[in-house]
């Protein structure tokens, strides 16, 4: 449903309507919503499970102008579902007279209170067992609701104009009926009406009886359950006009009839020639029309904007202006047949799943026309914060408030956003499939969404949906210049109270004339992130650049204590220059500051190779070296623990005249440069007067081969043992 007041004439440039106007179509001509003006009982009604499920409602509904009086029978079918069925509770306001019950000829007994009656039935039921039963009744329409019924005049000659909006448990207050969303039933409309005047309800025209008594009755003939929300009529001197929709998926032509005010024909012309395109565009993004075996079409009334009775938009007068300026509320109503009318809200709590749904096509038609940077455009329009309460209950502040409207268009944008257009599509057509014709809730809908996406939402359901309140970010950026090109630091904070919303959130980076564009999953209250190097400097960094999140906004400036383009908070050595972030171990201790690079346990010192955490130790001397012997000397040594992990043995020998006092082994060749055993034998015999002297140490990168890889990345040249 949408409702506004008298407008401007069209906009040039075509603009989406702005958020104040939003507000006054949205309260125009308003009466009091559901949770105002509800009773007990019909509270009680909505809670599920009901006692019965109605089949098939036959509504002969006789229209008295002059009288502003209705006289009707309504014949209701309906499985029980409730064992031992004995009473059954029916909504009609108390206003309207009863003037018999009947089950056949047998008269059924009944009391009334707050609207309601209470019908003894003749015998108890049992589940699965058939009522049919009629009540007779006659009145004047009680003035309440949006206008639940009304006789109205209209045009120079004050022509007659009646009509029903029974959104949302309204009804009752011009016909006999169990008023909740969830009991659908196939519903036959005799509309019976002066000779003057065209009737008009949900459905296909089976037939146009002329009465000896200078009536009329048209025959509708619904073959698609309907909401009893849904039902309506629309009398007046009607002039018609018309055209064919051809199904997407194929098949006949579906009529598309319009039936309007004779001193607007020519400007409804205009407005409402975008119908059908409308028609092809949302059957194909959503599915075919759900109703494709019967019509669509729009019948004026006297209200301050639309409402989406099944196959039958009512639309209101004042919206016809011969400019298109409300092509927003045709997309509207019209996708509502998806989005209301076949996929029905489980509850009056699920109102956003009908305007939240229809809203966000408003913007899909909007995006269909004018691109993406129309869609952004139009998403502007359904900022109207602060948002009352939550989606998931909107009772507690308005269930036709703003939020579903408004806030539902934005979740459904932002979910496009987090599982692709392909799921998204996809989803929504599963869901209209899924359901057509029957009634969902808020988790079926995320079920469809998840199980075709194939990602867990919820999180993004119960920030969004079950929850109050949208993100305010407050974020900065820097720039390092990096062997791999320039790398863009960006930090991410939520203020906003409680649990921080995850989403993504496009980054875009602009460089001179080019930019690249990088998705981040923002999860955490703080959060940091570096992005794609690019090959210049960055010039400026846009947060949300196409506004896929509801949020606000407001930029920092970042602290970077030592100047390397990497934000402090970031950076993995704050202290110490270093704009690559080069940390080789992993262990978030940058190598400018890092005291052991390769995590090997040797500080960098003393690391003959300390960016290479293979490369062994310098040598050592080994323990218990013990020597034997005469013309060949044995030597041998206790074993080393690490000797399986590649250590070697490497024997070096010196005269003992060669020896210069505190002077060491400088002048030591090497025996053996390569031994895996802790032993040695010497076959060769010192000079005469002379001896040898023996040093036997553990090898490592420091003998012949590679010494690694240096603190810079180079790699290290090896010398021979000394």
């Amino acid at each position: 449903m949408a409702a506004t007041g008298a407008g401007a004439g069209k906009a040039s440039p075509r603009r989406p309507p702005t958020v104040e106007e939003r507000r006054k179509v949205r309260f125009d001509e308003r009466g009091p919503s559901a949770g105002a003006a509800a009773s007990a009982l019909q509270l009680a009604m909505l809670a599920p499970p009901g006692p019965v499920d109605v089949q098939r409602y036959t509504i002969d509904l006789k229209v008295i102008p002059s009288l502003t009086r209705l006289e009707g029978t309504v014949r209701i079918q309906a499985r029980v579902v409730s064992a031992g069925l004995a009473t059954l509770d029916v909504g009609l306001y108390d206003n309207m007279a009863i003037v018999s019950i009947l089950k056949g000829a047998t008269p059924l007994g009944f009391a009334r209170t707050a609207n309601m009656i209470h019908i003894t039935l003749d015998r108890a039921y049992a589940t699965g067992e058939m009522l049919d039963f009629s009540i007779s009744y006659a009145g004047t329409p009680a003035a309440t609701g949006f206008g639940a019924f009304t006789f109205r005049t209209h045009g120079p000659t004050a022509q007659p104009i009646i009509s029903s909006l029974s959104e949302d448990v309204y009804a009752p207050v011009w016909w006999p009926c169990i008023d909740r969303p969830d009991d659908k039933a196939i519903v036959d409309m005799n509309l019976n009406v002066p000779s003057s005047l065209t009737g008009v309800s949900n459905g296909t025209l089976a037939a146009t009886i002329n009465n000896p008594d200078g009536t009329k009755t048209f025959q509708w003939r619904s073959a698609y359950p309907i909401s009893t929300y849904l039902v309506s009529v629309a009398v007046s001197n009607y002039a018609t006009f018309g055209s064919t929709y051809t199904p997407v998926t194929g098949g006949a032509p579906m009529p598309v009839q319009h039936w309007v005010y004779p001193e607007h024909l020519a400007a409804a012309q205009v407005d409402l020639s975008v119908t059908v395109p409308q028609l092809t565009f949302f059957s194909g993004l959503f599915g075919e029309y759900p109703f494709v075996n019967e019509k669509y079409g729009h019948a004026i009334f006297p209200f301050g904007g639309g409402m989406e009775h099944q196959t039958a938009t009512s639309y209101g007068s004042n919206l016809i202006k011969g400019t298109n300026q409300y092509d927003w509320i045709v997309a509207h109503e019209l996708a509502h047949q998806w989005w209301g009318d076949s996929v029905t809200l489980g509850d009056w709590k699920q109102t956003w799943l009908n305007e939240g749904f229809a809203s966000y096509s408003e913007a899909l038609w909007w995006e269909h026309l004018y691109g993406a940077a129309g869609l952004q455009t139009y998403m502007t329009s359904f900022d109207s914060r602060p948002f009352c309460g939550t989606l998931a209950d909107p009772g507690t502040c308005d269930t036709f408030g703003h939020t579903v409207y408004d806030k539902g268009a934005w979740v459904l944008h932002m979910l496009r956003h987090v599982v692709g257009d392909t799921a998204f599509f996809q989803g929504l057509r599963n869901y209209a499939f899924d359901y057509a014709y029957s009634n969902a809730t808020t988790p079926d809908f995320k079920a469809v969404m998840e199980s075709t996406s194939g990602l867990a939402l919820t999180s993004f359901f119960n920030r969004w949906v079950y929850q109050q309140g949208e993100p305010s970010y407050r974020w900065g950026w820097t720039a390092a210049s990096t062997p791999a090109g320039w790398v863009t630091h960006v930090r991410i904070e939520q203020t906003q109270p409680g649990a921080p919303f995850e989403m993504p959130i496009d980054l875009r980076v602009v460089t001179g004339a080019a930019s690249a564009t990088t998705t981040v999953w923002n999860t955490a209250v703080n959060q940091d992130f570096a992005l794609p190097p690019t090959a210049s400097a960055p010039t400026s960094v846009q947060l949300d650049p196409q506004g896929w999140v509801l949020k606000s906004a407001i930029t920092m400036t970042l602290s970077d204590g030592d100047a390397d383009g990497v934000p402090d908070s970031a950076d993995n050595c704050p202290a110490g220059f270093n704009p690559a972030q080069e940390d080789l171990d992993g262990d978030m201790l940058g190598d400018a500051c890092d005291p052991d690079i390769d995590g090997d346990q040797r500080p960098n010192g003393s690391d003959c190779a300390p960016a290479d955490p293979s490369a062994q130790d310098p040598p050592t001397e080994v323990t218990g070296l013990q020597v034997s012997g005469g013309a060949v000397c044995s030597l041998v040594w206790d074993p080393d623990p690490a000797q399986g992990a590649g250590l070697l043995f490497e024997v070096l020998r010196v005269d003992a005249s060669s020896l210069v006092p505190n002077a060491g082994v400088g002048s030591a060749g090497c025996r053996e440069l390569g031994l895996d055993v802790p032993l040695f034998a010497e076959v060769s015999q010192p000079s005469a007067g002379d001896a040898f002297c023996f040093l036997v140490r553990k090898r490592n990168a420091c003998g012949p081969g590679s010494l690694g890889l240096g603190s810079d990345g180079s790699q290290r040249t090896s010398t021979a043992c000394p």
